[in-house]
């Protein structure tokens, strides 16, 4: 089974490396830049191993370390954090979390061996909540919700980056709902709001999750199966989009994956196919 290694670096020139050293050690990478992108990855993917740096855009290592302590702690044992900063910075992050640490301008051969030894090769067949999370934060999302339509009744499949129970709070609904995925499946056609500015008009019942995610930008395609819509799928980005023709066809092409594995008469997560 190939590990799937998490690099969470706000440096792009280091993740850039640390990137194509690893893929080209035969590693699947994964690379983002901020906690929240990291937290929503580790809260439904599992990783052999992860590579952060100890100064993140919106946090710090120790916050996103004590996160994983919190949920996942068995990955504090395969975890490296890179930094520039004063060693006892990072002999606090060896204390406190039992990480390997390690001071940048690191030696590479030293880094590759490191991920060789710690990462977990236990054979994993991804969920399609994985592949989902993955495939839309490594493209820029920050949340995610992927809904079904029965009849005229829109439920939650499956989502990322909501707190437990949030995106519970506005579905089931109605398919006439003010809600972008519910006006994508009406339409038959994609949402883009590139910007959020104005969107309360159209959608006022989710001014306050906007608020509460900071969402600056929309984004929601009907999952189609032949000529009928079985659901849809949305995001919100912690930025403002172009959504030029490029990344449409890019979210467009990723719906039109999720809904060839959707299996809309399934009760539960169990209607997506798990695997690639």
């Amino acid at each position: 089974m190939i590990p799937l290694i998490l690099v969470v670096e706000t440096d792009t020139g280091t993740s850039k490396l640390l990137g194509v050293l690893l893929e080209r050690q035969g590693f699947d990478v994964d690379v983002v830049t901020t906690m929240a992108q990291a937290r929503a990855l580790l809260e439904h993917v599992r990783y052999g191993a992860v590579i952060l740096g100890l100064q993140l855009g919106d946090g710090s290592a120790f916050e996103l370390l004590d996160f994983i302590r919190g949920t996942t702690p068995d990955l504090l044992d395969r975890a490296i954090v890179l930094s520039s900063s004063a060693p006892a910075h990072l002999q606090q992050a060896r204390a406190t979390f039992g990480v390997r640490a390690l001071r940048k301008p690191f030696e590479i051969d030293e880094l590759i061996d490191t991920v060789k030894y710690l990462a977990d090769r236990t054979a994993h067949a991804p969920s399609f909540d994985e592949v989902f999370t993955r495939d839309s934060v490594t493209r820029g999302a920050k949340a995610g919700i992927i809904v079904r339509l029965d009849h005229s009744r829109v439920s939650i499949v499956t989502t990322f980056g909501y707190q437990p129970g949030e995106a519970e709070r506005y579905f089931p609904a109605p398919l006439s709902a003010d809600y972008p995925v519910c006006a994508a499946m009406r339409n038959r056609t994609p949402v883009w709001l590139a910007s959020i500015q104005g969107a309360g008009h159209d959608y006022p019942l989710l001014v306050p999750i906007f608020k509460t995610y900071e969402s600056h930008a929309i984004a929601a395609v009907p999952l189609l199966q032949g000529e009928e819509v079985i659901g849809a799928v949305g995001w919100s980005f912690g930025d403002s989009r172009r959504f030029d023709s490029g990344e449409r066809r890019m979210f467009e092409r990723l719906a039109d994956e999720i809904a060839r594995r959707f299996d809309p008469h399934a009760p539960t997560h169990s209607n997506l196919r798990a695997g690639a």
